[in-house]
């Protein structure tokens, strides 16, 4: 069987935490989540073993072309069945984002399949995070403020990823630093739709004094603009030290690991991956105005968690205004 195989080194305490969240979806079977076959580790490193997809991530293909509405309300329909899975046994992603969404081929009527991936970020609902998790652009407020995640921390991200496509702008790229973010989504109630650009941005002395969750994870982030963002490799078997990966050969540790797991015949992910030629699949064409489309981004963002749909409820709408296009 060929796999993918992601290496994690486990020398740093938030590698072995996402290692073990990668573990809350092993064994599923679903057409919108990556499969995980196994996960096995040693001292210094773990293995995630997953279905091999020829593709790229959402990102990569938003970064050289842009989505009709047809083609991201597909993909969009694909993810919230995705969502609706891992919400209805309990997990939530935690990261939503078009870097965490992975488009391959397939033989559908549309020709591509829509996967959620990278899990380490999840959690158990209701768990009570011990650190900040999933990409700040994206966080709901009440993870920003490490309260108890619930399944609508990752409809807000959803939202997020819904205005993103439609815009073709990375959300906030306004706002030079991570930390203002924060802070604005958080206590002002900033969302990607309403961000001006900030001249003289004033932080609050709070959030650079003490131990505070800003101060230590966000403070010096930048803004990043759309083409800054680049495919995060799934499969990487150079995952050791810097003398490993300037070797270009895994360490004997990972050798003998990947050997235990039963991964023969490995490759490096840059020798395996064909160039798919996207553009021919996502024609370009006009995206209308579409309020219900908005409308539906829009609910996502709500301040209260209760008052955003739930997967279920965004999979129907999605429908219903592919259904109105259609027509």
């Amino acid at each position: 069987k060929r796999v993918a195989v992601k290496v994690v080194n486990l020398r740093h305490e938030h590698c072995r935490v996402s290692l073990d969240n990668e573990g809350h979806i092993l064994g599923w079977k679903h057409p919108n989540i990556i499969r995980i076959f196994k996960i096995v580790s040693d001292t210094n490193h773990g293995l995630v073993i997953m279905e091999r997809i020829p593709g790229d991530n959402l990102q990569s293909i938003l970064n050289t072309l842009n989505l009709g509405i047809r083609h991201a309300l597909e993909i969009l329909s694909q993810v919230a069945s995705g969502l609706n899975y891992c919400h209805f046994r309990g997990v939530i992603h935690g990261d939503i984002k078009p870097q965490n969404i992975l488009i391959t081929l397939s033989h559908e009527k549309e020709g591509y399949l829509a996967k959620l991936c990278d899990f380490g970020s999840s959690s158990i609902e209701n768990e009570n995070p011990s650190d900040c998790r999933g990409t700040i652009r994206y966080m709901a407020p009440e993870a920003l403020r490490k309260a108890p995640l619930t399944p609508k921390a990752d409809i807000f991200s959803f939202g997020v990823t819904m205005w993103q496509i439609e815009n073709h702008k990375v959300p906030y790229e306004e706002i030079f630093g991570n930390d203002i973010i924060v802070y604005r989504v958080v206590r002002e109630g900033l969302r990607p739709d309403t961000c001006q650009e900030i001249d003289s941005p004033k932080i609050p002395k709070i959030l650079l004094d003490g131990d505070s969750l800003e101060k230590r994870s966000f403070r010096s982030q930048r803004s990043i603009s759309p083409r800054e963002i680049k495919s995060e490799t799934t499969v990487n078997i150079n995952a050791g030290n810097s003398a490993e990966r300037e070797s270009g050969k895994p360490s004997r540790s990972l050798n003998a690991l990947l050997k235990e797991a039963r991964i023969e015949n490995h490759e490096e992910i840059s020798e395996m991956r064909k160039k798919i030629h996207w553009k021919n699949i996502f024609k370009p064409s006009k995206w209308p105005k579409n309020e219900n489309y908005c409308n539906l981004f829009q609910s996502c963002w709500h301040e209260d968690p209760n008052l955003r749909p739930g997967a279920s409820q965004l999979l129907n709408q999605l429908h219903k205004i592919i259904k109105n296009i259609q027509n």
